[in-house]
């Protein structure tokens, strides 16, 4: 979609080409791969355009295949990948998930110095925020790369400036970092959000408390953030309300679970479509529900997503 119009939510981050097996097993076991995308930012954004939302997602690809290839597959999503950048010195990431029947998906990254993960504050284009209602950012940018975080935390700052609010999710991953690297880089960033999409978990190890209520506390009066919405797995969601009381979601089963990942960024896609259409967060929070369920109900991070109209008839 090769397009400058302006979109309601703009996202930023790496996507990487995902290769998988066709079949069960260890990398060194199985011979038939395909090839997917995946990326926490690209998947949010190619949920929220399923769900009929124009939303930008601005990266740097490499000059080659995958590159091209990822460039493509995200067009073909109806996402706006006008602002999408290539950078000639650097490669496209890829990384490889194993499949093993009854153990959590493995990926083994191939990242290091790719094209997205050397993007600086002033590849930033002036006008990207320009008409936007929303920007959305994760964790894993402010972990890669000292240059990476720089340009989330310039990007953040403009996003406030020009009046749009600020989506975060901590998406905290333990095989890319410590958890006391992740505080020096994620920490920070809080005071410059609006909307935080968090795992109970990962929120808990980052601010070293695991009792929703004292989180919900902290982040309201320390951080400023105006509303909190802590993931929890099978178990659904707790939401806060405008008088400042958590409501559990419940979770949504559509079929049998078969690829967990990509589960956060379906739910985040749907509660950030719930909020631009006028729902209050409980609301919003089911419509992420109905999308978590759909996502694990697939191999893939995105492919199973639905559309507004599939998510009102399971709801």
């Amino acid at each position: 979609m090769e397009s400058t119009a302006v979109s309601e939510v703009v996202t930023i981050g790496e996507t990487m080409v995902l290769v998988v097996p066709v079949e069960d097993g260890t990398l060194d076991t199985v011979e038939h791969f395909t090839m997917t995308v995946a990326g926490a930012e690209s998947n949010l954004a190619i949920g929220l355009a399923r769900l009929g939302h124009t939303v930008t997602w601005f990266s740097h690809v490499g000059n080659d295949p995958f590159g091209r290839y990822l460039r493509r597959k995200i067009d073909a999503e109806g996402v706006d990948v006008s602002r999408l950048g290539t950078d000639p010195e650097a490669p496209t990431g890829v990384f490889f998930r194993e499949r093993v029947p009854g153990s959590p998906p493995v990926g083994y990254y191939y990242r290091k110095d790719s094209a997205a993960s050397r993007l600086q504050p002033a590849d930033l284009p002036d006008d990207l925020f320009m008409g936007a209602s929303i920007f959305h950012c994760t964790g894993i940018s402010l972990i890669l790369t000292e240059s990476l975080r720089a340009t989330i935390e310039k990007a953040a700052a403009l996003a406030r400036e020009r009046g749009v609010r600020v989506s975060f999710d901590p998406n905290l991953r333990l095989r890319l970092t410590t958890v006391e690297h992740a505080r020096a880089a994620l920490l920070p960033l809080l005071s410059k959000v609006h909307i935080l999409l968090a795992g109970l978990t990962e929120i808990g190890l980052l601010l070293q408390n695991d009792e929703p209520l004292a989180l919900l506390e902290r982040l309201r009066e320390e951080f400023g953030v105006e509303e909190v919405v802590f993931k929890d797995g099978a178990r659904g969601a707790l939401v806060a309300d405008a008088a400042g009381n958590l409501v559990s979601v419940p979770s949504v089963t559509v079929g049998p679970e078969v690829d967990p990942t990509g589960a956060g960024d379906a739910f985040n896609a749907g509660y950030l479509s719930g909020r631009l259409r006028g729902m209050d967060p409980p609301a919003a929070a089911r419509v992420g529900a109905v999308m978590g369920a759909h996502a694990v109900a697939h191999v893939g991070d995105f492919e199973n997503l639905p559309t507004w109209p599939q998510i009102c008839s399971g709801m």
